[in-house]
């Protein structure tokens, strides 16, 4: 079974390439999905609220997603810090996901597992794949669905700041696929590597 990691900035469309590739019957393993499921653990939401305090606990109880990403997205050391402590906590979590999700996509037949995480290249995950995908997209693009994401241009760029630049994600990359324009461009060009892959 093939292992296929996408990488890309932010608000590229890496989701929307993966399920691309579901459709030609790959499964996609969503790193941020994951860890955003095991935030609703009692034993991690107790591991992460001992780290950052009360003030990442949500009315309800839960965790705060969105007070958690200040702490961790802050300019500076202390950012820094607190995102190499969260990635302590969820990340090994995340793998025992990701290799449990592996045997069981191998048992099935499943052709190919996609991996999208978004800090797959800074976290050394590439070392999983058999090959790396990069997804373009034009800055104005990008910006465009941050702010439907409820990003603003500084909070993209901050969070942007923390990862890998566009260049080396793109240097590192096997493939390269363009999603600034039309779904049926990025269908025709998931549909050209999977079949340099199967024939």
């Amino acid at each position: 079974m093939w292992i296929i990691g996408i990488v890309g900035g932010i608000c590229a469309g890496k989701t929307v390439v993966a399920h691309e590739f579901t459709v030609l019957g790959a499964r996609h393993f969503d790193a941020d999905k994951v860890a955003h499921r095991l935030l609703t653990k009692p034993s991690v939401a107790d591991d992460l609220t001992a780290v950052f305090g009360r003030e990442i606990v949500s009315p309800e109880g839960g965790i705060d997603r969105k007070k958690l990403a200040e702490i961790v997205f802050q300019e500076g050391p202390q950012g820094d810090q607190a995102l190499r402590r969260l990635e302590s906590i969820l990340h090994p979590l995340v793998l025992v996901e990701f290799y449990a999700e592996v045997r069981q996509a191998s048992r099935e037949g499943i052709p190919a597992l996609v991996l999208d995480a978004p800090l797959l290249l800074e976290v050394k995950w590439a070392k999983l794949c058999h090959r790396i995908i990069y997804v373009d997209a034009s800055p104005s693009v990008r910006a465009e669905r941050a702010r439907f994401r409820g990003f603003d241009a500084e909070g993209l760029s901050r969070r942007e700041r923390r990862q890998k630049s566009l260049e080396f994600k793109r240097l590192r990359a096997d493939f390269m696929i363009d999603n600034t324009a039309s779904r049926e461009h990025v269908q025709a060009q998931v549909e050209r590597f999977w079949h340099l892959l199967f024939g």
